[in-house]
């Protein structure tokens, strides 16, 4: 196995898809990227929904990124993510994985989009007296 050296980043500002190429982007290495598109609108301007927002964001990739990491035999993982306001076909979310083998890195990409999907869809924002959280839904 490799070391994996990960960038996780969270911004307010449209995501620049050759910033989370370069950090993959090595000689002799494959590499596979991703960008998911939001399907509505997300406008969440408050400060303390978006803290809340960015915590939830930061737990959810470092785990995703450290389960593919252990599972797979990459060298770099880029994830950029979105916050808070977001119209429709924006870039929400996009992702870069890089490895030796160009089967363990779409191997890696396939399993980092289905570990993607699963934890984005299960959790909602609650608004409780003045205060914004995000929690696991069932």
């Amino acid at each position: 196995m490799t070391q994996t050296h990960s960038q996780i980043k969270l911004t307010p500002k449209p995501i620049n898809l050759d910033d989370v190429i370069s950090f993959v982007a090595a000689d002799n290495l494959a590499f596979c990227s991703y960008k998911g598109l939001s399907k509505k609108s997300t406008n969440i301007s408050d400060s303390k929904a978006l803290d809340a927002q960015a915590t939830m964001a930061q737990m959810e990739l470092d785990a995703i990124a450290l389960s593919i990491s252990d599972e797979f035999d990459v060298s770099h993982i880029a994830i950029h993510f979105r916050l808070g306001n977001v119209a429709p076909n924006d870039v929400n979310i996009a992702f870069a994985i890089s490895s030796q083998s160009s089967k363990e890195c779409d191997l890696a990409s396939e399993q980092f989009i289905a570990k993607l999907n699963g934890s984005s869809t299960s959790w909602k924002q609650q608004i409780l007296a003045e205060d914004h959280i995000w929690v696991k839904s069932n």
